[in-house]
């Protein structure tokens, strides 16, 4: 597996896998114009991409309140509990260090529950619940310390 760091030229394929992969969570996952519009805003969006002759997995993250934050991380079913979730997350932690953030942080849905486990086991501390009007989409917020 190589994880490399991508730019906005491979919004369109990452967009792609996410979709067959969040399809089971959401009705209308994220569209190539939302990433587009979302990461447009952002100063340094970091974009890393895990690939085996394909692409398995990704992660975009960016600057938010001077935190670190993993907007979002996903990882073909398949290719799930093999360590990329976590060596992507490594590697975004890296470069928020670097760019001297005070902290990574992430906002999970109740209905990621992999996504909650993986951020604890890696030492992410919840520091907020948001809930939902419907308590469908409810979320937890994780925070690691840099």
């Amino acid at each position: 597996m190589i994880i490399k760091r991508g730019n906005s030229s491979d919004l369109e394929r990452i967009q792609k896998l996410n979709k067959d992969i969040f399809k089971r969570f959401w009705e209308n996952p994220y569209s190539l114009e939302d990433y587009c519009r979302k990461l447009q805003a952002k100063k340094k969006p970091l974009i890393l991409l895990a690939e085996e002759k394909q692409l398995i997995a990704d992660l975009i993250a960016f600057e938010r309140r001077g935190s670190f934050y993993i907007w979002l991380l996903a990882v073909k079913q398949e290719s799930r509990r093999n360590g990329v979730g976590g060596k992507l997350l490594e590697s975004a932690e890296d470069f928020g260090r670097k760019w001297g953030l005070d902290s990574t942080s992430a906002k999970v849905y109740n209905v990621s529950r992999e996504m909650q486990g993986l951020l604890i086991r890696r030492g992410y501390r919840i520091v907020g619940i948001e809930k939902d009007s419907d308590n469908r989409y409810n979320s937890l917020q994780f925070e690691l310390p840099s």
